[in-house]
């Protein structure tokens, strides 16, 4: 009963971890939309400013109109894409890696939290991994040095040109970690 409570809590305690990061980034990305939207208005302001300073001093030229107008349908476009993003925070985070950024800024801020999002992502990782070692016995140990060692083996091979089989490790290690050994590459890189 003690141990079902100290699993449930530490589910409780990581989902509210979980929510708290998610409120995080969510509101990360609010900001940086936020700073997207703002210098797309403030660029097309000065542009326009611009464009009329020019024409009330008759200095505006055919080119000048066509800049304005490019600008007009970058920033429109601009606007639609930030429009049409998901509700959620990861698939904002997903569109917005492939978005063309018109405020450096916000583009920065962008690129930061993407970096904070693998350093937490990498964190996790290996904080699992060190659990589970630790969770680990002495046979589990033993296997695990079995295989890392034919894995090098069989990267050894490869580097003097042979060809080493991945059925031949399954044979000998596949069901020692799981049930259903996985089927083996196309061929090895």
């Amino acid at each position: 009963l003690t141990d079902r409570l100290r699993a449930r809590r530490q589910s409780m305690l990581r989902r509210h971890y979980m929510n708290g990061v998610m409120d995080d980034i969510a509101k990360q990305l609010d900001e940086i939309l936020q700073q997207e939207r703002g210098d797309i208005e403030k660029r097309l302001e000065e542009s326009r400013q611009q464009m009329q300073q020019k024409q009330t001093e008759g200095q505006a030229g055919p080119d000048d109109e066509m800049h304005q107008k490019m600008l007009e349908n970058m920033a429109a476009k601009r606007q639609q894409q930030l429009d049409a993003l998901p509700e959620s925070p990861a698939g904002r985070v997903k569109e917005l890696q492939d978005y063309d950024f018109m405020s450096p800024e916000a583009r920065e801020k962008f690129q930061q939290l993407l970096e904070q999002l693998k350093q937490a992502m990498t964190q996790s990782f290996f904080n699992d991994v060190s659990k589970m070692v630790e969770q680990m016995s002495e046979g589990d140990m033993q296997r695990m040095k079995d295989m890392v060692s034919q894995l090098n083996e069989m990267l050894a091979q490869r580097m003097r040109g042979q060809e080493p089989t991945f059925d031949q490790l399954m044979e000998q290690l596949g069901t020692r970690f799981v049930d259903t050994p996985p089927t083996p590459p196309d061929r090895f890189p």
